[in-house]
Formats: structure tokens, C-alpha cells, sequence
């Protein structure tokens, strides 16, 4: 294994050739009266190297079998390993991915029952990225991982379907679609609103105008309201798990049961709970709905844990 402080220096936006870029505010400098109408509108860097098409290069026939892996198949990466089993026949699981050797079992299962023969089981995604055989990935990790795992398998040659929230940071969210466009893969993200037909005649019905001009949209998320968090403490990590490769590119500290099965309430490793697992469909649906209008000019935050 890595140690670690090389690992981290390999890894941090490891893209080759790509510049760290500002944050992603759309926005340029703020004249000397500061009004927003004085506030000049520029386009991100990353959004200049957008291409409309991919060269055709290097690009299997769609009658090929389409080689994928699973990284992270916990609950749901396992379900989306069942509910792509039942899409298409011309399909082969190679590789379940996870550092936890308790997880994945429910997955290599599915899998070994639709295609009579069991995928090969690994701890590290580099492995996986490294057989040419490989055509694509599923990204299930938790969110700190999102983005490098992405990017990593992207500069392998592999397209990617990565879940939501896609990234943890809008900096990683940049470098992903500049190694899309660099590297000329499909990178494919789990806000699944977006391919949902009802959205899209919601969308069409705002663009019609028979709603009326949309001056203030509100986003309602329906929640069970607070749950008391009870945090674990500290202890060593199970022999099960490699706990450096879990934590990755985010802080090292010891492990804790708490950081590993309720990650969404640490900020080092998700948006929160509710905003990750919810509240973010309700918000791209609204964006996707008005047409994905720019980025707000400010943002306001209040509330509690």
C-alpha cells in the first residue's frame, strides 16, 4: 500500500496538465458602485473546453460486450448493479470493488446468478483501472471519493456512471468535466430527474409561458425533522477494512463506526444527510425545470446542525 503523505501528493487533482481554476462563480470583478448590473458575466475556464462531439477513435462496436465494475457496492451501488443486470444481456461484470471485505457479497451474488460466473474481488480501484479489458465504472463510493475515482478512471480510458451528489467540492466538479473532455469519456452522473419524461413536459409547460413570468421558486424537501446523532468513539480499525484507502483523498484520523457507516454526517466526506440524499434532487429539479439558469449572484445559509 501507498503510504499515505506520498499518496495524498500523487492524488490531490492529480489530473495531468490541468490547472487548478478558480471557484466556479461565473462571475467577473465587481465594479467600483458594486451594482449587479456593473457585474460582468464571463465564462468559467473549464466550461470553455467543452466539446458538442468525441472523435470516434479507439470506440468499440455496439454490438461488443460492455466490460463494467462496481466501485463501492454497498446498499445502493448494489442496487445499481441489479438494476443494470436487467438492462441489457450483452453485458459483463468483471471486478466488485470495496475496501471494506465485509461489503459486496449482496453484489457478487446478483451478479454471479445473471451471468453464471463470479466477478473478481478487489479492494483497490487502481487495480480496476488498470485491465484494458475494462469499457466502464460505477461510482458508488461515499462522496469524498466521487471525484478522483471518477478522474482516475476517466485517465484510464473508462466511462463513468458516478452517483450523487457527484462531488463534494465545486472544484472537483470542474476537474471531472475537464478530464471528460480531455480524455473523451462519458461521464454520467445520478441525478436521474433529468432523464425522467414528466420533468421535461414541466419544463416545456415554464417555457411556453402559459405559467406566467417565474419571479421566486421555492424548494421544499419533506424530512422527518431532527434526529439525535449518537457518535461513536474512537477505535482501532477492523482487520476487515483498509481505513487509509477508505478516508483517501480527506483527512486522516482514526477510525470510528460512527465515520464509517454514518458518513453523511461528517462534512469531511458528504453535503449533510438531508442535502445529499434528498434535497438534492428537488434543487437540480427546479434548475432543470427553469431551464438551468446562471449561478445565483449570492447565496444565504442559516440553520442548524
Amino acid at each position: 500500500m501507498m503510504k499515505r503523505k506520498k499518496f495524498i501528493k500523487n492524488v490531490s487533482f492529480g489530473v495531468a496538465g490541468m490547472s487548478l481554476l478558480n471557484a466556479c462563480s461565473g462571475r467577473g470583478n465587481v465594479t467600483d458602485t458594486g451594482t449587479a448590473s456593473q457585474i460582468k458575466e464571463i465564462v468559467p475556464a473549464y466550461r470553455t473546453g467543452i466539446k458538442s462531439s468525441f472523435s470516434m477513435a479507439n470506440r468499440g462496436s455496439a454490438s461488443d460486450k460492455v466490460i463494467l465494475a462496481i466501485i463501492g457496492p454497498g446498499s445502493w451501488g448494489t442496487n445499481l448493479v441489479q438494476n443494470t443486470l436487467v438492462l441489457n444481456n450483452n453485458l459483463e461484470f468483471k471486478y466488485v470493488c470495496d475496501v471494506d471485505d465485509t461489503r459486496g457479497g449482496a453484489a457478487i451474488d446478483a451478479i454471479e446468478k445473471k451471468q453464471g460466473y463470479k466477478p473478481v474481488r478487489v479492494s483497490d480501484m487502481r487495480k480496476v483501472y488498470d485491465d484494458k479489458d475494462v469499457d466502464g465504472v460505477i461510482i458508488a463510493t461515499p462522496q469524498h471519493w466521487h471525484g478522483l475515482a471518477s478522474i482516475w478512471a476517466m485517465q484510464a480510458g473508462k466511462d463513468v456512471y458516478v452517483e450523487k451528489c457527484v462531488t463534494l467540492t465545486i472544484g472537483e466538479g470542474q476537474k471531472m468535466i475537464e478530464a471528460a473532455m480531455k480524455y473523451e469519456r462519458i461521464l454520467q452522473c445520478g441525478t436521474q430527474n433529468r432523464s425522467a419524461p414528466y420533468n421535461y413536459k414541466a419544463r416545456d409547460y415554464i417555457k411556453s409561458g402559459e405559467l406566467g413570468q417565474v419571479v421566486a421558486v421555492e424548494v421544499m424537501e419533506l424530512d422527518t425533522g431532527p434526529v439525535p446523532f449518537m457518535k461513536k468513539e474512537d477505535t482501532p480499525a477492523p482487520e476487515t477494512i483498509d481505513w487509509d484507502m477508505w478516508l483517501g483523498p480527506a483527512p486522516k484520523v482514526p477510525y470510528s463506526v460512527s465515520r464509517n457507516k454514518s458518513w453523511h454526517y461528517y462534512w469531511d466526506y458528504s453535503g449533510g444527510p438531508e442535502l445529499s440524499l434528498g434535497a438534492i434532487h428537488q434543487m437540480d429539479l427546479a434548475r432543470f425545470v427553469l431551464g438551468d439558469p446562471h449561478f445565483p449572484k449570492s447565496v444565504y445559509c442559516a440553520g442548524g446542525r
